[in-house]
């Protein structure tokens, strides 16, 4: 698990990034990732705990999200 906060998030485009505090890449967040964790939105700055899984492309993305 790791730890990370909001950088940004859209709810009208459905997408946004979350900001590892280990200080690697921001990573890609579906809205669908969002609303599995009972979330109906993120707010920027916001503390989360969450999975890094890739697709079979090598692109990471947040899974198992849910609220520190």
């Amino acid at each position: 698990m790791f730890n990370g906060i909001v950088k940004n998030f859209d709810l009208e485009k459905g997408y946004g990034f979350i900001q590892p505090t280990d200080g690697s890449v921001a990573i890609f967040v579906h809205a669908k990732t969002v609303a599995k964790a009972g979330l109906e939105t993120l707010a920027k700055g916001q503390k989360l705990i969450f999975e890094i899984e890739q697709d079979g492309m090598g692109r990471s993305s947040i899974s198992n999200l849910r609220l520190a």
